[in-house]
């Protein structure tokens, strides 16, 4: 346990948890071995030019040690009960490599291992007639989730005194960072000076339409509104421009309220003030999205032809320059519009692959980060400097 920390003291300087202070309970963690860290994977990726030319993408990012990310990574056990357990599948490290391996250009990214809600669970919660039945154990799978997601954030705070830290989470893990800031961040003198930011996209978060008449995700956490803004939330939720189903039901993009509506931060508007979103896509998904997506979005690749996929060398590959999203409203749902330019080659594909076979009403929710996986990654370097900058100037004022 952590000693009594005075007011605005590091709350868990000290913390000693019973699993999270174990390395084999953590995906990514900055005393593992290069091979054993799961953020250390191989990043490199492919620029695919309109006419379907291909050459290496070069990209820097700015790193910094004054601040460290923490990393929840969406559902993506297919374990067959609610809970998964500590051991990590290959779902779940492929997603984490997707997700979250290009932040660690930017900062140390600290991933935990812990015991979600299963894909099993949801896809039970989706047959018709069976919700009622299973909302009792999904509430159950959350309580035990959240309480493992609260347990690590406290041996990574512990373990970082006095460093900054920004939340990264997709779906599940932003439902559970969602909560972590309002019931454990907000309330707290050091762990509110010491956010950074939170990039949480895929989870339906709450701001009022009209200020401070509203119940809304947050008790004073603003959304991010330029790239040097701090102590702020960046969320989202992607759907093709043209996608059918905003006029039936969507799932992401909506609140509860009438007095609210869905969070929706362009990254790509904060970092660059325009459109243009830097777009990092996996040139292979895992083992459970080949099975969720609709076939030709499976074809993980730019390219028609899975033969010419299979060829590109690196993890993920980029359109440069042709892919764009806009926050706009429609059919009551708040997202990000994404569209993509059309190519000059008949070769390559002229959609975004993401799109969900199971359901309706998902957009392109697998692929939320990737859309703009550039742009969060600078945004994350921007902000990280930003706090940097504010903290030097407070530690040089007292």
């Amino acid at each position: 346990m952590a000693r009594a920390a005075s007011p605005g003291e590091n709350p868990y300087r000290g913390y000693h948890s019973r699993n999270y202070s174990e390395i084999r309970h953590w995906l990514c963690h900055p005393a593992q071995p290069l091979a054993n860290n799961v953020c250390r994977s191989d990043t490199r990726a492919t620029a695919v030019e309109a006419n379907g030319t291909l050459k290496p993408l070069d990209t820097d990012f700015e790193r910094t040690s004054a601040v460290a990310c923490f990393y929840v990574y969406p559902t993506a056990s297919m374990e067959m009960g609610a809970n998964a357990d500590f051991t990590p599948d290959d779902e779940t490290v492929a997603i984490t490599k997707i997700q979250a391996a290009l932040y660690q250009r930017a900062c140390d990214v600290y991933a935990p291992v812990y015991r979600q809600s299963t894909l099993s669970l949801m896809a039970l919660d989706m047959v018709p007639g069976v919700k009622r039945m299973t909302s009792p154990a999904k509430q159950d799978a959350y309580a035990m989730a959240y309480a493992d997601v609260v347990d690590a954030f406290m041996q990574f705070v512990g373990e970082n005194d006095g460093r900054g830290f920004i939340l990264i989470g997709h779906s599940q893990g932003s439902e559970l960072l969602m909560r972590l800031i309002r019931d454990v961040i907000e309330p707290d003198a050091y762990l509110s000076r010491h956010f950074v930011a939170a990039h949480i996209p895929g989870a339906n978060i709450a701001v009022a339409r009209v200020p401070a008449q509203a119940d809304t995700s947050f008790r004073h956490t603003p959304a991010c509104r330029t790239a040097n803004d701090i102590h702020c939330v960046v969320g989202y939720s992607s759907f093709s421009r043209d996608d059918p189903a905003l006029g039936d039901a969507p799932k992401y993009g909506v609140t509860d309220a009438a007095a609210t509506q869905a969070l929706c931060v362009n990254p790509a508007e904060l970092v660059n003030g325009g459109t243009r979103l830097d777009a990092r896509l996996p040139t292979g998904y895992p083992p459970v999205f080949r099975l969720i997506l609709k076939p030709t979005d499976a074809n993980a690749g730019p390219f028609r032809d899975r033969a010419r996929n299979e060829a590109i060398d690196t993890p993920f590959y980029a359109v440069p320059g042709r892919v764009h999203g806009r926050c706009v409203e429609r059919s009551g749902a708040r997202y990000l519009a994404v569209s993509i330019d059309s190519p000059e080659s008949d070769a390559l594909i002229d959609k975004l692959p993401g799109a969900f076979f199971g359901n309706t009403g998902w957009g392109l929710h697998l692929i939320d980060i990737n859309v703009a996986q550039g742009d969060l990654v600078r945004l994350a370097t921007l902000q990280a400097k930003a706090w940097a900058a504010r903290s030097a100037g407070e530690s040089e004022r007292r």
